[in-house]
């Protein structure tokens, strides 16, 4: 078992119909009564049945691979195929068919072609075609994984080479410069094939409807027994995707008419938005839609590229809207219902059923279908004959931000084929930054180099086999350009960084932010120095365009990285809103920029943690050059949220109590006072 498959803390086990030839979610055949065999997959096993454009991507990989369509027919066998994603560098997926996994296909980003690579039962079915290549080993016993075969025969670089030992295929291996390196080491015995029966969707239905209506019916009863336990109003967040269909259709059968709740993030696919619509018209529901409007349009400017390891965007286009929209449409607490599912992601796999939401407390949010996978997605919309998204039918498995940077490149590939125009747009936005960074055009953009910020393993790998290792070694040149319409230079020494800003820096607006901190300590001298005591140990001194601090400790470093922060925070608001959102006391509002109710500010810092600006920018692009690590933003002595959220609650806890006490006081005041009052009253009537 491989590293990546013990890291799920939950995985999928499906089983397969050797009479009916296919795909079972329980063990038994409903509609033959048959004992299912079990597959065996990549974890977490989160497989679906293959749709049309599959079929297509099956039969490209096929021809890319082996320059024919000859032997396919059979290659692909009878029954519907199931596919399994499974880690690579860009995206691939298990591909089963009659109930063996024949082959893997993969999207390869150096020639950007889908490619395909053999397992044993899929050689089986074309060997003796002369459809593939193969070179005959002399012993199989010390055959290794990355060993190489040196060869006279010659072969086309990086061709799939098939093992084989007296004829018996025992490996896969690719050529390159008169030599095969072995790739991957097949098991002695294996069956080409389960069945031969032909199969289709209504098949694989009829094998899993007494199956599927046990999923249903506790989904049914979870979402039924939720409602009543919180007795909050429901509401369904609907993304136009097949999980939240799925939710949306099983919360109606329970006779509930919910709200649903969409975050239209503003680059979104018109198919997505349309969609949308359409379901809530179906369905007679109100829609509301948190409208992020053009704000990534108008925030790229300033942030750049959004990353796998730089999400600012998530911040400005649903965490804002999303609270803006909870805020004004409802006054009370309210329970979302979603389409989360534990196999999309490992964050999700840990994550319970029902949790509140961290960023807009008064959220319950509850995940009905956690433990289904999208081939029990897909059944039950078969099963009840939903209409999904049609880019579904296009080719995508993902649905949401068109230019997400967690994209694979096939997925970008996609969008670039199917919505050009909207492709442009993103082309321009990448053409202008490539050339503020002064990287390689063609490998940072056309091979998805942007979608890291960091010099992530995956850019490393792919940057380095272009020939461009560059973008990924010199990354503190291409952050200091990155940030330069703010700084201007950074000088970082043990205890002591000097921060040479642009523009010279505001000394009204730093006073106004620093009840944020808690700091009462503030010194201004006739030379214009304003000088403010962040600790014991930690100092901070502003001479025009420069920022000095001064500490001792991690803590006082952590506090001197949080001025930096509410500076430049300041310097570069994005007016997303976020800080007045989240703020528990009303203590902060943006007007142009973000002005501080001091009498109200607990000092929890929350603000600056939902800030793209503070949190995103400032910690992943200028704390790096500080302490000289791309990763500056995993430091242990960082706070983390969880920690910040503690704080908030011991603090608000401390105020409510001093509230009580000083209320009490006042009321032993007024009783004083009332006594003595009525003993001066006594004694005039006596």
């Amino acid at each position: 078992m491989s590293f990546f498959e013990r890291m799920w803390p939950i995985r999928k086990k499906l089983w397969w119909c050797p009479t009916c030839n296919v795909p079972l979610v329980k063990t038994r055949c409903n509609r033959c009564n048959t004992e299912g065999i079990s597959l065996k997959l990549t974890a977490p096993g989160d497989a679906r049945p293959g749709l049309e454009r599959d079929e297509k991507a099956l039969l490209e990989a096929y021809v890319n691979e082996f320059g024919t369509k000859s032997g396919f027919t059979d290659f692909r066998g009878s029954s519907i195929l199931l596919l399994n994603k499974v880690p690579y560098i860009d995206e691939m997926r298990e591909v089963v068919s009659d109930g063996i996994v024949i082959c893997r296909i993969y999207f390869d980003p150096y020639i950007r072609k889908w490619r395909l690579r053999l397992s044993k039962p899929g050689v089986l079915r074309i060997l003796n075609r002369g459809i593939v290549n193969t070179f005959e080993v002399e012993s199989q016993k010390f055959l290794r994984r990355l060993f190489r075969i040196k060869t006279s025969r010659v072969f086309r670089k990086y061709e799939q080479i098939v093992l084989t030992h007296k004829g018996e295929p025992v490996g896969i291996g690719y050529y390159e410069n008169g030599y095969i390196k072995v790739h991957s080491i097949y098991p002695r015995t294996v069956a080409d094939r389960i069945s031969r029966t032909n199969s289709s969707i209504n098949d694989i239905i009829r094998a899993n409807e007494n199956s599927m209506r046990e999923f249903i019916s506790k989904a049914l009863a979870f979402i039924d027994v939720t409602l009543e336990k919180t007795a909050i109003k429901p509401i369904v967040s609907f993304s136009g995707g097949k999980d939240s269909l799925v939710v949306l259709h099983l919360v109606l059968q329970l006779g509930i008419e919910p709200t649903l709740l969409f975050n239209n993030t503003g680059i979104e696919l018109p198919e997505t938005i349309e969609s949308v619509h359409r379901t809530a018209r179906k369905y007679g529901l109100n829609l509301v839609v948190a409208d992020a409007g053009n704000a990534f349009w108008n925030s790229v400017e300033f942030f750049g590229p959004p990353g796998r390891d730089y999400r600012w965007c998530c911040k400005i286009l649903k965490l804002a809207p999303l609270s803006r929209t909870i805020k004004s449409t409802w006054n009370d607490d309210i329970l979302n219902i979603v389409g989360q599912r534990a196999f999309e992601s490992l964050d999700r796999a840990r994550r319970p059923r029902i949790w509140r939401s961290q960023w807009v407390p008064r959220v319950l949010c509850t995940a009905p279908i956690h433990t289904w996978s999208q081939l029990e997605v897909w059944i039950y919309i078969f099963m009840n004959k939903l209409t999904p998204n049609p880019l579904y039918e296009m080719g995508y498995e993902r649905i949401g931000c068109f230019m997400c940077p967690a994209s694979t490149l096939a997925e970008l590939e996609l969008v670039k084929n199917t919505h050009p125009h909207l492709w442009g747009n993103w082309t321009k936005i990448l053409n202008k930054w490539s050339e503020k960074l002064g990287v390689n055009k063609e490998v940072w953009i056309e091979y998805g180099l942007w979608r890291w910020l960091a010099p992530a393993r995956h850019k490393q790998v792919i940057s380095r086999k272009l020939g461009s290792p560059e973008i990924t070694n010199e990354w503190r040149s291409t952050y200091e350009l990155w940030i330069e319409n703010i700084i201007d230079h950074i000088d970082s020494r043990e205890e002591y960084i000097h921060v040479t800003f642009k523009n010279e820096i505001p000394h009204n607006a730093v006073e106004a932010q620093l009840p944020i901190l808690g700091i009462k300590e503030v010194k201004r001298n006739s030379k214009g120095v304003l000088s403010i005591k962040l600790d014991h140990n930690a100092e901070a001194e502003i001479r025009g365009k420069d920022l000095i601090l001064m500490f001792k400790t991690e803590s006082d470093f952590e506090n001197c990285m949080d001025l930096l922060k509410l500076l430049i925070r300041w310097i570069a608001c994005q007016q997303c809103k976020n800080c007045e959102l989240s703020c528990l006391v009303g203590a902060i509002s943006v007007k142009n920029k973000p002005v501080v109710n001091s009498s109200n500010c607990i000092h929890c810092r929350l603000c600056l943690r939902v800030c793209p600006v503070a949190e995103v920018y400032v910690e992943h692009l200028v704390i790096p050059l500080i302490i000289n690590t791309p990763l500056a933003w995993r430091r242990p002595c960082r706070e983390g949220f969880e920690e910040v959220l503690s704080k908030i609650t011991t603090l608000l806890s401390i105020s409510k109590k001093v509230e009580e006490r000083t209320a009490e006081m006042f009321r032993n005041r007024l009783r004083k006072v009332e006594d003595n009052f009525a003993a001066f009253f006594s004694l005039m009537n006596k």
